[in-house]
């Protein structure tokens, strides 16, 4: 009776154990699904602000590299000079619409220190 009392039993606490390791699955899994979505938006500003960067003549011979970053709904993507100490062009966009920068700005100015920040980060592991 015992045995079968364990054996009625058993089937019961797994179920419980394996509904906590699902909870756990889908935790994980939500964290890598916004990553990948971030790297995504990431990726996808790159491509549009450089095809604009590098359809102006002038910005296209002081291209020098690129920093891309968020803040919030927010991302930004700052061009720099060959030196890479000057901004040449920032755009911004929304995660709404990637396609087309909210504004853009074409002014020559120093980075900010959480753009140079980055670039000193990126520089680091490229």
């Amino acid at each position: 009776m015992k045995n079968f009392l364990i054996l009625f039993l058993l089937p019961f606490s797994m179920f419980g154990f394996s509904q906590n390791d699902t909870e756990k699955m889908k935790t994980t899994l939500d964290s890598i699904s916004k990553e990948a979505d971030m790297l995504y938006n990431y990726e996808k500003v790159a491509w549009n602000s450089t095809d604009l960067l590098m359809s102006d003549a002038k910005l296209k011979q002081k291209y020098g590299g690129y920093i891309i970053y968020h803040s919030n709904d927010t991302i930004f993507a700052t061009f720099l000079d060959k030196e890479q100490r000057n901004k040449i062009a920032k755009y911004t966009y929304t995660t709404k619409n990637l396609s087309k920068p909210t504004q853009s700005n074409f002014d020559s100015e120093s980075l900010s220190k959480n753009e140079s920040d980055l670039l000193h980060i990126k520089l680091r592991h490229c």
